[in-house]
């Protein structure tokens, strides 16, 4: 698995609908993708050996409650725990950890009916490729 699979299998293991930020998305592609009330939105950066990179993913929930956004943060950070996560990737190793502020929920003024929270973290490649 690519650095680039494997940070899709990671944001896709959380239960949503897990999109790249370098998709070209609309309303009616995401209607087309099944994608009417909930779903990420993921960076995707890659790096060499030991370097660390900050990333953001976008939790976005219809609804009018921060609720589910904020449980959906909380689930991420007690999967990552206080030292993340190790995940295989060709040639080496990917650790995905938390980073400070971990969630913050964000408003959008032009869409009042969904609610947002974004999710920081490092992803630091340990790999020889």
């Amino acid at each position: 698995m690519d650095k680039v699979q494997a940070l899709s299998s990671f944001w896709s293991s959380f239960g949503w609908p897990a999109l790249s930020e370098q998709g070209n998305y609309d309303e009616g592609s995401m209607e087309d993708l099944g994608i009417t009330d909930r779903y990420l939105l993921f960076e995707v950066q890659t790096g060499d050996y030991q370097s660390e990179i900050p990333l953001t993913a976008q939790l976005f929930h219809r609804s009018m409650s921060d609720e589910t956004v904020s449980r959906k943060a909380q689930e991420i950070a007690e999967y990552l725990g206080a030292g993340g996560r190790v995940l295989p990737v060709d040639g080496g190793y990917l650790w995905i950890k938390r980073r400070n502020p971990f969630s913050v929920p964000m408003r959008d003024e032009n869409n009042p009916d969904w609610r947002r929270t974004v999710v920081n973290i490092a992803a630091e490649y340990l790999t020889a490729i």
